[in-house]
């Protein structure tokens, strides 16, 4: 079951803040890449081009980005609502008995690759976790269907 905050996918201030600050790097960053690539030479060696493809791809990958946060912020309302901030750590039990730790990011490029215990806080965990105390029980979607857990701890930084 999704929260309200997940039906209506809202951001908070703080995530629309990281989001528009990331996308105004980019866009600068792919000012630059535009203007490199502008100055040139399109006579060469087959190093020259091969050069010019790379940097063309990495245009494109930048352009890719730009457009999905582009897309996030245009379809997503800001709220201070009950969202997680950023760093909460939290443990939910499953009904198996089965424990597990979940550390709260603003942003899913914070997350990384042995960081297994991270979820966004706009996730289906992370929105279902909003707001809830220890003893408290949530059900939330997956892909493999709804989990329920209940909440066994909770951190919020300072």
């Amino acid at each position: 079951m999704q929260s309200a905050n997940e039906k209506d996918g809202t951001l908070t201030d703080d995530t629309r803040a990281e989001l528009e600050d990331e996308v105004r790097s980019l866009r600068q960053r792919r000012d630059e890449m535009r203007r490199e690539l502008d100055e040139s030479d399109s006579v060469g060696d087959g190093a020259d081009r091969a050069e010019v493809l790379e940097r063309s791809d990495g245009l494109a990958a930048l352009e890719d980005r730009i457009n999905s946060i582009d897309d996030r912020l245009a379809n997503r309302v800001t709220t201070d609502g009950d969202a997680l901030p950023d760093g909460t750590q939290l443990t939910v039990q499953a009904p198996d008995g089965t424990r597990e730790d979940v550390h709260i990011v603003s942003v899913v490029e914070q997350i990384g690759e042995n960081d297994e215990d991270a979820v966004t806080a706009d996730s289906p965990l992370g929105a279902a976790l909003a707001g809830r105390s220890p003893g408290d029980t949530v059900t939330y979607t997956t892909p493999d269907g709804e989990r329920e857990v209940e909440v066994v701890s909770v951190e919020i930084p300072e």
